[in-house]
């Protein structure tokens, strides 16, 4: 017969595995895991992006790079004015020059664009030749019209040009000119002549030097045309002044877009060769007429419409 006595010890180590767990303890274990896997996916999914990132930013940069070398040697984004006749005057003798500027009273703008696409490696940019014809009619402003603007001074209508305004120049040829009543007129550039410093800072200007022998009669409408080339790259933007507005737009381009204030009230087109024709006043200023005395042209003149 044999008998078996249990020491404390072993007692207390059966009563504390035989003790549920607390479910604190519980918790805070699964939570604890639970965030861990969270941080791991986190990490699984940031690093590649930001590497990608980093690919993408390169990526840019370079395509801004190709864009820049073309602005350079091709042309920059256009955006074109139409022409504006202006004719000096000063309010003394020998104050400083003031300008009058007089927006087409009707204008008809065509405009052959054709675009190409430059490739360099993996990098693309649509680059553009634009061939623009305006012709419409100035309405020249009646003498209590430029007495109330201008005052008492006397406008200088010997000096009177008609002005044209864009991004750039690059594209213009010898055959560019304009057509004022007949009679046909070079376009100069604006930074050679006595203007220079004055008229020419804030943009790509071309004048046409009217040289008229005596002041043309109030309300008199006086026809004109101009031709002129741009190249640029992009986008081709119109500012249009004018009471009476028509543009078109004819091009091969595949896929073009309109942006401004007025989109096309017609587009037709092809899948291939298409071409889109309308009023794509692309950012259209509908309101410009007779513009107020400046001493300098700014890039956007504010105007009053004449009616």
């Amino acid at each position: 017969m044999s008998t078996t006595v249990d020491s404390p010890v072993s007692a207390n180590n059966a009563s504390s595995n035989s003790r549920p767990r607390d479910p604190t303890d519980e918790f805070l274990t699964s939570t604890f895991v639970r965030l861990f896997a969270i941080a791991l996916v986190m990490a699984a999914t940031t690093i590649p992006s930001w590497l990608v990132s980093g690919l993408v930013e390169e990526r840019e940069q370079r395509q801004a790079g190709l864009l820049e070398d073309f602005n350079r040697s091709w042309g920059p984004e256009q955006f074109l004015h139409s022409p504006i006749l202006v004719v000096p005057y000063r309010l003394q003798l020998h104050g400083p020059r003031y300008f009058l500027k007089v927006a087409p009273s009707n204008l008809r703008l065509t405009t052959q664009l054709a675009p190409e696409e430059r490739k360099r490696g993996l990098f693309h940019a649509t680059v553009y030749s634009a061939q623009v014809a305006a012709q419409g009619a100035f309405r020249i402003p009646s003498d209590a019209k430029i007495k109330e603007i201008v005052g008492e001074a006397a406008l200088d209508w010997k000096e009177s040009f008609v002005m044209l305004q864009a991004s750039s120049l690059s594209g213009m040829s010898t055959g560019d000119h304009l057509v004022w009543d007949g009679q046909q007129l070079p376009w100069q550039n604006c930074a050679e002549t006595v203007y220079a410093g004055k008229l020419c800072d804030n943009a790509a200007i071309v004048l046409a030097s009217l040289g008229l022998p005596a002041p043309p009669g109030a309300d008199t409408a006086i026809p004109f045309q101009a031709t002129i080339d741009v190249r640029g790259t992009g986008a081709l933007r119109q500012l249009l002044h004018g009471k009476q507005l028509d543009a078109t737009v004819s091009s091969p381009w595949p896929s073009p877009s309109f942006s401004g204030n007025l989109l096309p009230t017609t587009s037709t087109g092809r899948p291939k060769g298409s071409r889109r024709a309308g009023k794509p006043l692309i950012t259209p200023r509908r309101r410009f007429g007779l513009i107020r005395k400046s001493p300098r042209v700014i890039r956007t003149p504010r105007a009053q419409l004449l009616t």
